[in-house]
């Protein structure tokens, strides 16, 4: 043999095993036996460490799995409960539906509480103020915003 064994090739010569080329390389190369020699002297130390020293402790179990849920938990139980508190609730239907005092619902003063009365104070204060279109409405005869100079004409809603 030219080249020197492979490792594996020295274990199983060590233990017994291999071709008759193989042993008659390892009682000829001075490398190869060195080699097989130190290897050996390896084995033997991890296995007398094995033997000798005490088992490994088992790892302890997980603690159960209460704290991956539990932070989350409490946190969505305080939301729920600052958004329950702050949901104001409203009267009670059986103590509004007896109570002697209270008038009678009618479609108009359900419109009264929702639109207000039809003043037209409040008519007066969303006009737009007077910018002289109608004033050319009056002198032209026609609107300042008809036709294709709209598009071109700022006061010209699109």
């Amino acid at each position: 043999m030219n080249r020197c064994l492979r490792d594996r090739t020295l274990f199983m010569l060590a233990e017994g095993d291999g071709t008759a080329a193989e042993r008659q390389h390892l009682d000829t190369c001075p490398d190869c036996a060195a080699r097989q020699q130190r290897m050996m002297a390896v084995s033997a130390l991890a296995g007398r460490v094995l033997r000798e020293s005490p088992l490994p402790r088992p790892r302890p179990k997980a603690a159960p799995a209460v704290g991956r849920w539990l932070v989350p938990a409490m946190a969505l139980a305080m939301v729920v409960a600052v958004v329950w508190h702050e949901v104001p609730a409203g009267p009670d239907p059986a103590l509004v539906a007896t109570d002697a005092s209270a008038e009678e619902l009618s479609l108009a003063s359900v419109s009264t509480a929702l639109f207000g009365d039809d003043d037209d104070a409040d008519a007066e204060a969303v006009a737009e103020p007077d910018d002289g279109s109608d004033l050319q409405v009056a002198l032209l005869g026609d609107w300042p915003c008809e036709g294709q100079d709209a598009v071109l004409d700022p006061r010209c809603e699109q």
